[in-house]
C-alpha cells in the first residue's frame, strides 16, 4: 500500500478551509480516516489523499460554475480555487441552549442566513435545501419581502 496519508491540518491547508470543516466532512462520512494511535495516547487521524481528491471531484460536479486552475496542485493533480472550496459546501448546524437547532448557510459572498428549528433533522433539511437553491441560483433572501418599496427607494 503506497497511498499518501494526510493530516487534518494538511487537508485543511490543501482545501483552504478550517480544520473544523475537515472534521465536519469526516463526521458526515465524506472523508474516511485512518487512526494511527497506539495505546492510550491521543488520536492520530490521517486522511487518504484519494478521499480528498474524491471529495473535490464530487464537489466540483455539484457546483457547475467552478473552474479548475492548473496553477494549484495537490499530489500531482489539479485542484480548484480556494474560494470555490470555502463557500457553499454545507450548512452549519448547532444546538442552542433552548434545545432548538439552528442551521446557518453562507452564500458565495460570505453572507450568512440562519433559521431555527425544534428538530435537528428539520434544520439539516432546511440547510441542504438552501444550499441547493444557492447552487441553482434560485435562492431568495427571506428578508427580501419585509421592506416596502417606498422605504427601500428612500434608502437607495
Amino acid at each position: 500500500m503506497c497511498e499518501t496519508l494526510l493530516s487534518v491540518p494538511h487537508v485543511a491547508q490543501i482545501l483552504d478551509i478550517s480544520r473544523r470543516s475537515v472534521y465536519r466532512y469526516i463526521s458526515s462520512g465524506e472523508l474516511s480516516v485512518v487512526d494511527l494511535r497506539t495505546g492510550n495516547e491521543r488520536s492520530r487521524v490521517r486522511i487518504p489523499s484519494r478521499d480528498v481528491h474524491e471529495l473535490v471531484r464530487r464537489r466540483t460536479a455539484a457546483w457547475p460554475r467552478a473552474e479548475l486552475s492548473p496553477t494549484h496542485t495537490c499530489c500531482g493533480e489539479v485542484r480548484r480555487h480556494a474560494e470555490d472550496n470555502r463557500k457553499g459546501n454545507m450548512p452549519y448546524l448547532r444546538k442552542l441552549a433552548s434545545g432548538n437547532w439552528q442551521a446557518t448557510v453562507s452564500n458565495h459572498t460570505g453572507e450568512r442566513f440562519t433559521e431555527t428549528f425544534p428538530l435537528r433533522s428539520q434544520a439539516r433539511e432546511w440547510g441542504l435545501d438552501q444550499e441547493a437553491k444557492l447552487r441553482r441560483n434560485a435562492y431568495q433572501d427571506p428578508q427580501a419581502g419585509k421592506i416596502k418599496f417606498g422605504e427601500w427607494h428612500d434608502r437607495w
